[in-house]
């Protein structure tokens, strides 16, 4: 339920907040062995600057990464016109996107013009400090590196952004 992409605090220690994430694309993508079907030639989707700390789903990273979002979040804001973009997956190993309220979100120039993400709203930073596409909650594969997903799951997702 996890696909590849761009929160709860509170809780948690946040160390070295950041305040300015930047969303990016990033072609030729090393899926690791592991392509998806039908994504062969699909860009990810970057941030970085995030904060870093403890969140519900593990450790997160201000390092550039892909970010992913979970089909349940899609679900409950399919099913659910007040959804406040909590994020629904709780462990050790699909950290939170996060960020403060106050920081800048910067779509970089790789974002095509008539993108969606460079819609007014439609990169947001939710009252649990997330950061949201289109109201849903994102989340970042730990084990990702730069240039390179490690994980491809089928409740996790990009190609819907």
């Amino acid at each position: 339920m996890w696909r590849c992409v761009i929160s709860l605090t509170g809780c948690g220690l946040v160390v070295n907040a950041q305040c300015a994430v930047v969303i990016s694309l990033l072609q030729n993508v090393d899926y690791g062995g592991q392509i998806p079907s039908g994504l062969e030639d699909a860009p990810a989707i970057i941030a970085t600057g995030a904060r870093e700390g403890f969140t519900l789903g593990g450790p997160a990273t201000a390092e550039s990464k892909c970010v992913y979002y979970y089909e349940p979040d899609s679900d409950a804001l399919g099913a659910d016109p007040k959804y406040d973009g909590k994020a629904q997956f709780i462990g050790p190993d699909w950290p939170y996107v996060e960020a403060d309220s106050n920081c800048t979100i910067e779509i970089d120039e790789s974002i095509p013009r008539a993108s969606v993400f460079r819609n007014p709203g439609y990169v947001t930073i939710s009252t649990y400090d997330g950061l949201l596409f289109g109201g849903l909650p994102l989340y970042f594969y730990p084990d990702d590196a730069p240039g390179k997903l490690l994980r491809v799951y089928a409740k996790f997702s990009s190609k819907q952004f």
